[in-house]
Order: C-alpha cells, then structure tokens, then sequence
C-alpha cells in the first residue's frame, strides 16, 4: 500500500480517501506519543490549558461538562490513527441517587467507529458516566479519563469533583495534573517524562519518569536543616527531618556537617534512626581528641530505606563521651 499525502487535490480520481487514512496522515504527525506498538498512536487526553473547573456537579444529581477539546488513540487497531474531537455545548447527565457508603464515580470521554470493527453502530465521540460500586470501576472501553466525582452518602450534599484527566503535548515532559491523573495514564515509551504540577498532596509534585511498568520521581529537591545552636549531649536525640507519606518505596541520602566536642580520651559521634523503614550507616565518622579535651568536624552519612505509603521521622542522636554542637543536615530522596 502506497503513502499518503494529505491534503492535496486529487489528479485523474487520485489519491482518495478514507476515515483512518485522513488521521494517519492529518493527525497523527501532529500529535506526540507515537511508539513502536503504536507507530501512528498518540496521547489521549484534553488539550493543554484545558482548566479543571470545566467539571462541576451543580446538584447532588447533576454533573455538567462546559465545551472542550482534545484528541484520542483508543481503537483496538495499531494503525487505526488520533481522533481529534470537540464538545462544542455544555454536556449534562443523571448521577445515581446518593446511598448508605460513599463512592466513587467516573466520566471519561469515549470514541465509537463501527469502521474499525469496535462493535459500535455509529461513529462518535461521547461523556461517559460510570457509577461506583462503591470503589472506582474499570475504565469503559475506547476511552480516557475526564474526572472522577466523589458521591458522599445520603444527605452529604452534592458530590465533589476529582479532576483526572491526562493532556496531550507532543514535547516531553508531559504535563499532568495531579498522580492520581499520571498513574491513570501508561507511558508510551521507557525514559518517557511526566510533570506532576498541581497536585494536592505537595509531596507528589514532580518530575516523573516511566520505567516500561510504573512511573517513578526522578529525583527530589535538596533539603537542608539547620541543627538548632547548642549542644546535644552524649545519648540526647532530637527530631531532625520528617518525610512525607507518598505512594511508592522510596530512599533518603542524609548527609551531616557540624562540630564535635568530647573529652578528653573519648570519641564522639552521630547516629541516626527512623520511625519505620530502615536506615543504614555505613560506619560512624566520630571526633577524636585522646589527649585532651577539644573541638572537631563531624561529618556522616546514611541511607534511609522508606516503604511506599509511609510517613517517616528521622533523629539524630549524639554517641560517645562528648557533644555535637551546630551543623547542618541535608537529605535527598529518591525513588527505589
């Protein structure tokens, strides 16, 4: 089968053409998330600057979508090429009456082509409306997500939205609202990049990056901590850093920098401990002054291990005959 090129003004009846030939040749050049699966595939999502407040639940009843774009790649078919689409109206629907638990329900926006074999009647784009039972249901077929909105139990007042909808951008990183949009969403090719940005949760906002199964945070911003003035003596602790809960396994570099003071003949140190998870010190760096008593840098490091959805506080703990005294901690997380 030949190329297409298009647009151009057919010669002698040529070249003509179908659906699918128009988005292989018209969309998908323009459109980024192509991959070796899906050569002529792109990303499925709303276009970029598309706000959250499209999305309302006006009543407890009622949700309304006001007019969008964006495109779609949700056919079985490799080839089958990006719909571009438009909901030039606002969109209305019926929620299920509120019940005794809460739940979750959803709107993505789905495509129908009984062209490529979907088993559809009509082509067209539509809001989908899913009701929870009461936890989030599967994703209808041919679909991407929209929002969720969070039906509270009889008498709640209306649900609230949830706004999970992925963009479409051809550069990298991809910008994404919130975690819960990004995990919703697979990456089309390992190293891909993904910018988490508005987040509710500060701790999962960043840069992202797809490893083929998961998405997982490139790295996170230093942060220093200043060891508060005064001495911390031998065996005292004090609380040193906090982290945050975030839904994946992850490690903290810990470095310290500060003074030492000790006795004469004796050694002093820092050690390090954590609330959950595990923290390994290589070997302590203590301060050592044997013939009398004396001042001296200290510097330690370690490694905190952090299970996924835990919160972990880390102390620092003087060891020895003497005292630390002033310093600076500096911690780094990473992803496992």
């Amino acid at each position: 089968m030949a190329g297409t090129l298009y647009p151009v003004t057919a010669v002698g009846g040529a070249p003509s053409y179908s659906g699918r030939m128009i988005r292989d040749a018209g969309m998908s050049p323009l459109t980024g998330g192509g991959s070796a699966a899906r050569p002529l595939g792109g990303f499925s999502g709303v276009r970029p600057g598309t706000p959250s407040s499209i999305v309302t639940s006006p009543s407890a009843t009622t949700w309304q979508v006001t007019p969008f774009g964006g495109t779609i790649d949700a056919e079985a078919a490799a080839i089958a090429g990006v719909y571009g689409y438009a909901f030039p109206a606002n969109e209305t629907g019926t929620i299920i009456a509120q019940g005794a638990s809460a739940r979750v329900d959803r709107l993505d926006v789905q495509v129908s082509y009984p062209a490529e074999s979907d088993g559809t009647a009509n082509p067209g784009i539509a809001i989908v409306y899913t009701v929870g039972t009461p936890g989030l249901q599967a994703a209808p077929a041919r679909s991407h997500p929209l929002a969720q909105l969070n039906v509270p139990i009889t008498g709640g007042g209306s649900p609230t939205v949830s706004w999970v909808a992925t963009y479409t951008a051809a550069p990298s990183p991809l910008p994404v609202l919130t975690l819960v949009a990004l995990n919703l969403f697979a990456g089309t090719y390992v190293g891909q990049y993904a910018d988490v940005f508005a987040d509710g949760t500060p701790a999962n906002n960043g840069l992202y990056r797809w490893t083929g199964a998961a998405w997982r945070p490139v790295v996170q911003a230093n942060t220093w901590s200043k060891f508060a003035a005064g001495q911390l003596a031998n065996g005292a602790t004090i609380t040193s850093a906090t982290f945050a809960s975030v839904p994946y396994a992850s490690v903290v570099e810990v470095d310290y920098i500060g003074q030492g003071g000790n006795a004469a003949g004796t050694n002093i140190a820092v050690a390090f401990g954590v609330s959950a998870g595990s923290v390994d010190v290589p070997s302590l760096s203590p301060f050592s002054n044997i013939a009398s008593s004396g001042w001296g840098p200290i510097v330690q490091a370690a490694q905190v291990t952090i299970p996924a959805n835990t919160a972990v506080t880390l102390t620092m703990t003087a060891v020895g005959g003497g005292f630390i005294h002033n310093g600076a901690l500096r911690t780094r997380r990473i992803a496992t």
